[in-house]
């Protein structure tokens, strides 16, 4: 018995030594599996002047807009033009009924006719009066009779003198023009309809020109100044138009904290429709020789940015400082140099040291 457990013993012995040296050196004849080098595309850094811009979505509106509405009371008698139609400044868009009108201005020219020959009558009377009271020929009561008749006369013809003249505009108000140019986008009367004083006759726009109306948050409203360039992009329209700021609100909007700014953009072809939706950057300024990467080659660590160099095939971290990010780019004033691989694709599952398969 005593043989047969030192046999055991010596043999469990010599499977332990045995799986010891295996898990030593047992493998130190094969090949250990290298690291798998990670696929990145890299940027090389060069220096380039940086736009600055405030990126922001507006509305466009038209230069001019204006209800033309009718002045008097009067039957359309016939229409000029029509919606679509483009139209200068004093052209005549509608005529009214004018026959009243005419009647009314010929009757007051006839009772002012009347009234300055009485006018005439009561002025020499009143000479002659004068004279008289200066011999004592006549009382003072027919010297006053006749300055109160003339002054009655004055102030007859002096009356109807309005009258004639609000006749006379009201004439000319039946014959309805322009008040400035621009194209015809509503008509709300027909021939034969009785339109009173105030009614809606034309909608006029003028969109030689138009005015785009933004929100710019309040903490960066004094990027803003008057006369700073604007550019305007519009989705369904394939171009790109310029403008200025002209207008920058002087007080806050206290529901969401912006002020509303509006630039003024050319639009001789008429490209652009008040009421869109646009796409606005307003440039702010320019920064000199700055390095623009893509925002996904910024890495965001505990000690701040850094971003990863490919040198020798290697990740090298250097942290950066970035000025500002707009559009999907970042703006990075120090930690690289010109000519650098620097990382894009890939960039966020690197450690320093990792081994690289670049793509430029």
């Amino acid at each position: 018995m005593r043989r047969f457990n030192r046999f055991f013993s010596i043999l469990a012995a010599s499977v332990l030594l045995s799986a010891c040296g295996n898990g030593d050196g047992g493998d130190s004849g094969k090949p250990q599996q290298a690291e798998r080098p990670h696929n990145v595309t890299i940027w090389t850094a060069k220096k380039e002047n940086v736009t600055q811009k405030i990126s922001l979505v507006g509305t466009l509106e038209p230069e001019e807009e204006v209800i033309v509405a009718s002045s008097v009371a009067a039957k359309v008698k016939s229409l000029l033009k029509d919606e679509g139609d483009f139209v200068r400044t004093n052209e005549e868009l509608l005529l009214l009924d004018s026959g009243e009108f005419t009647r009314k201005v010929e009757k007051s020219r006839a009772d002012l006719t009347r009234a300055r020959a009485e006018l005439d009558f009561a002025e020499n009377d009143f000479k002659r009066k004068t004279e008289l009271l200066k011999e004592d020929l006549i009382s003072k009561d027919a010297y006053e009779s006749s300055l109160s008749r003339r002054d009655s006369a004055k102030a007859t013809v002096s009356g109807i003198k309005a009258a004639l003249n609000l006749a006379i505009l009201d004439l000319a108000h039946t014959r309805v023009s322009a008040p400035f140019s621009g194209r015809i986008a509503g008509r709300y009367v027909s021939v034969g309809s009785y339109v009173k004083e105030g009614d809606k006759l034309f909608r006029l726009m003028d969109v030689s020109s138009v005015k785009v109306s933004a929100e710019v948050p309040e903490g960066r409203v004094g990027e803003v100044r008057e006369g700073q360039p604007v550019l305007i992009r519009v989705k369904s329209i394939d171009f790109e138009f310029s403008g200025s700021v002209y207008f920058i609100s002087p007080d806050v909007d206290k529901n969401n904290r912006t002020f509303r700014i509006k630039a003024r953009v050319k639009n001789e072809r008429e490209t652009l429709k008040p009421g869109l939706f646009a796409n606005v950057e307003v440039v702010t300024g320019v920064l000199k020789d700055a390095y623009l990467v893509p925002e996904n080659a910024i890495v965001q660590g505990q000690d701040g940015f850094f971003v990863y160099v490919a040198s020798g095939g290697a990740a090298s971290m250097r942290k950066v400082s970035v000025a500002l990010r707009q559009d999907g780019s970042a703006v990075i004033s120090t930690g690289i140099n010109e000519g650098d691989a620097v990382v894009v694709d890939g960039a966020q599952g690197l450690a320093e040291g990792a081994k690289l398969n670049v793509r430029q």
